[in-house]
This record gives structure tokens, sequence and C-alpha cells, in this order.
């Protein structure tokens, strides 16, 4: 039950925050950026097609039935990401859901110092990374690091940016 509150949690916050960048970039206009790349490249190569494990079949109907519009984003992510040490892969689920009509692309900055502690590549909706490593040039030490996930929208024809919406979120390495 805690789980599929934190998850309607940050998917509520993801709706809201998509709203915002909406109206945001309806009233200024929304700054495109093309990434390096429009190559296959630019995709998360580990990326899995489908819904995160342990959803349930109702909460894979409502994605599919709540397609979204064309300028926000739906995404699902791990507020409290746990490593054994700084070398093991953590339980991430960062999720494209099937709703979206763009791709995505996450990134997760540490709060204390803007180091990237993980970049994907895009992700198709429908996609989703359950498990990955950290991406830091050193292991993190044991402790517990506060940090902003940007969640970056992609048009899927031009790879243009569209839009961002930030997440808080925690890692802790226990080793």
């Amino acid at each position: 039950m805690n789980k599929n509150i934190k998850y309607l949690t940050v998917l509520i916050l993801a709706i809201i925050a998509s709203l915002m960048i909406l109206s945001i970039g309806i009233l200024s206009g929304i700054n495109k950026k093309t990434i390096n790349s429009t190559t296959q490249d630019s995709y998360s190569p580990n990326a899995t097609v489908g819904a995160l494990p342990g959803k349930t079949n109702d909460q894979i109907k409502a994605d599919m039935q709540g397609k979204i519009d064309d300028g926000m984003i739906a995404f699902s992510i791990n507020t409290n990401m746990v490593f054994t040490d700084g070398n093991a892969e953590g339980l991430l689920k960062l999720e494209a859901p099937v709703s979206n009509t763009n791709n995505i692309q996450f990134v997760i900055n540490r709060d204390d110092n803007g180091e990237v502690l993980y970049r994907s590549g895009l992700l198709k909706p429908n996609s989703y990374i359950d498990q990955d490593k950290l991406q830091t040039e050193q292991p993190l030490k044991k402790g517990v690091y506060n940090c902003t996930a940007t969640v970056t929208l992609h048009d899927p024809e031009t790879e243009m940016e569209k839009g961002k919406v930030q997440a808080a979120i925690v890692i802790r390495v226990e080793n």
C-alpha cells in the first residue's frame, strides 16, 4: 500500500509540474535545444519495453487510457534509491509510461556539488530502466546524498528539447 501511495504521489507531482511547464511555455515560449545526436545512439541501450515491474493491471490500463497532451510529461522514478556500494546496481525505476507522446531523458545530479551521478539515454513511451549503476568517475562513498532528477521532454521525430521538470530524490550508498 505504501509503495502505491509513493507512486501515485510522484505521478501526481509529475502531472502538476507538467501543467506548470505547459503554462510557462505557452506564456513565454519554450526554448528548444537539440541534443548531440539524432541517431539511435541517443536512446538508452538498457531500456526495457513495457511497464515497470510491480505495476498492477489496473495501473497499466489507466496509463494506456490516459494519453497526455503533447506538451505534458508523465514519468515514474524511485525517489529513494539504495545501492549496496558505489559500484553496485540499484533500483532506479525510471519509466516513460505508455501515456507519453514524447521521449524523455533522466539526469540525476547531487544537490551539494552538482555532480552528474546518472544520465539515461532517451526513453520512448512504454519503456523503463529498472536497475543500473551510477555513472561517476569515482564510486560514491557510504552515505546519503540529496539529489535532483531532471526529466527532459524530447520530440520523438526531431529529438528537440520541449521542456523539463525536476524531482527531489535521495540516493543512499550502504557500504
